[in-house]
């Protein structure tokens, strides 16, 4: 895999799997920082493309990214030193541009949460609060693109509050699997919600 053309070092990105494209987002930079921008690599032709500027206000650490089938949609997180963001967008790799996602209706800002797409919405579960990274949530959000809307999740029999859990799109449910709540020790539990 070449580097010629590869963003800058880093840890924490995201990533996708468009069908013929690897997309990565953000990430921290060795020594401190923030990465806030991304590459697009081709494993056919073995070349890097960069990014198009993003919008100021996109989460480059701690967000959360899905591929949709035609754009990828980037949620939540932190840049710089600024609060966490309840804010998202939506890349196009084609045109390489940017699009914004309505917040009216979203989950309340964070990070270290986890994100699946179903194949026609995105939901998103649990992190730490924007104000306060004691507090961890239970909750989460529905963003259906094709009418850029959100709807809350229930959150009736959900999984005890973490941050950074694994969550699987099974095909009818979204698998929440452990992650960790405050300095507590990682959970081996989870559990299992159906939209």
């Amino acid at each position: 895999m070449t580097t010629t053309g590869a963003p800058a070092e880093r840890h924490g990105a995201r990533g996708v799997w468009t069908g013929s494209l690897a997309v990565i987002w953000g990430g921290n930079a060795p020594g401190g920082g923030y990465n806030c921008d991304g590459g697009r690599f081709n494993p056919v032709t073995n070349t890097w493309a960069s990014m198009a500027a993003p919008p100021a206000d996109i989460g480059c650490v701690e967000h959360s990214m899905v591929w949709t089938g035609s754009k990828v949609l980037i949620w939540g997180g932190r840049s710089g030193d600024v609060y966490l963001r309840n804010t998202g967008f939506a890349y196009d790799p084609v045109s390489n541009s940017w699009s914004t996602l309505n917040s009216v209706g979203a989950p309340s800002a964070r990070g270290g949460h986890t994100a699946v797409w179903t194949g026609s919405k995105m939901i998103v579960w649990g992190g730490y609060d924007a104000n306060d990274d004691i507090i961890i949530h239970s909750n989460g959000g529905i963003y259906d693109p094709s009418s850029n809307t959100w709807k809350t999740m229930s959150n009736t029999g959900a999984p005890y509050p973490r941050v950074n859990p694994l969550s699987f799109w099974t095909g009818t449910q979204m698998i929440i699997l452990g992650g960790q709540s405050g300095g507590a020790t990682p959970f081996s539990t989870g559990g299992r919600y159906t939209p």
